[in-house]
């Protein structure tokens, strides 16, 4: 199977799922590829190589910290929903506040279908 480039599918109106994750398979394994021969660069000029597993982990854009309090944030709300559970009473303010508007969607309906069941009732008695 040929590797899919970038530039295979910007001509195209919208590129397939598969089309796309095919592209990305294959830059990842370009960019481990590129990772592997300069590890063996290195290892070849006598350097260390733990740098390279870094650069993954590594935080270009600073924002590591805003995303662990965002998680310690969810773990907390997580802890108080845990054991919050709906009772009896919250689906009865429910009801108080639908109901009038079911009765009332309910009594168009009705009269609704007593007029078409009129009017097809006077089609089938006028005998066209």
């Amino acid at each position: 199977m040929r590797p899919v480039f970038l530039h295979d599918l910007v001509g195209r109106a919208s590129p397939s799922r598969p089309q796309l994750q095919q592209y990305i398979r294959d830059l990842c394994f370009e960019l481990e590829r590129e990772k592997e021969r300069e590890k063996e660069d290195r290892r070849r000029l006598g350097q260390d190589t733990t740098g390279i597993n870094a650069e993954e982990f590594e935080d270009f854009m600073g924002v590591g910290p805003l995303i662990e309090k965002l998680e310690k944030e969810n773990v907390d709300e997580a802890k108080l929903n845990l054991y919050e559970e709906r009772n009896d009473s919250d689906y009865e303010d429910e009801d108080e506040r639908i109901m009038p508007e079911a009765e009332r969607t309910y009594g168009f309906f009705q009269k609704k279908f007593k007029r078409h069941s009129e009017l097809l009732e006077n089609f089938v008695n006028s005998g066209i």
